[in-house]
């Protein structure tokens, strides 16, 4: 019929106006751009965590991570371990856009070192002192990230931290091998486990 016809006609010619309308917000809501896909990684692209962990970016301290794309972070830490001061740097890949996902991560750590730890001979029972001297390693992990949305955010690593370079010196007293394990054990290449509570921005 020519009136329907008409009716059609004019609709069609509105629709795109009636897009590009902006979408009405209910009284009071606080209203957050939202990408396509709805990545809430996109949305809230800053993360800042509090980690305690086993040769994780900081050890015990603060993590900031950075969403340069919902596929890919950058992470910084700075903390204390048990080679002092402590640094790290990581980028992983997420394998998914959505709240959670898992994800492979390589990265590099440096400790500061820390000078005159005392200890104990296991043989003698003499006590000796070592300097724990910097500590470069490579990181590999894989994980998994989640976040809220209200932007609570949850990640946890495992996976192997090579030492590249020795760090243990004993500078007085006399210390064998089975005296040093425990220093080897937690300053040397070894397991990572790290977990990590923070607020995404």
């Amino acid at each position: 019929m020519p009136s329907c016809s008409i009716a059609l006609a004019a609709l069609a010619l509105a629709a795109p106006a009636f897009a590009a309308l902006p979408i009405p917000q209910l009284p009071g809501e606080e209203a957050r751009a939202r990408p396509a896909g709805g990545a809430p990684r996109a949305a809230r692209p800053w993360v800042f965590s509090g980690e305690l962990g086993w040769n994780g970016l900081a050890g015990v301290g603060l993590v900031v991570t950075f969403h340069a794309d919902p596929r890919f972070s950058l992470e910084a830490g700075v903390g204390v371990s048990a080679e002092g001061g402590k640094l790290g740097l990581r980028g992983r890949y997420n394998f998914s856009r959505e709240a959670g996902t898992p994800f492979a991560g390589l990265g590099f750590l440096y400790g500061a070192g820390n000078d005159n730890v005392p200890a104990t001979n296991d043989q003698t029972g003499e006590p000796y002192v070592v300097r724990i001297g910097k500590s470069p390693y490579l990181q590999a992990v894989i994980g998994y990230d989640y976040v809220w949305p209200g932007g609570f955010d949850i990640t946890a690593a495992a996976g192997y931290a090579r030492l590249l370079a020795h760090n243990l010196e004993v500078v007085s007293g006399h210390a064998d091998e089975s005296s040093l394990s425990a220093q080897r054990l937690a300053t040397g290449s070894g397991v990572v486990l790290s977990v990590s509570f923070g607020q995404a921005f």
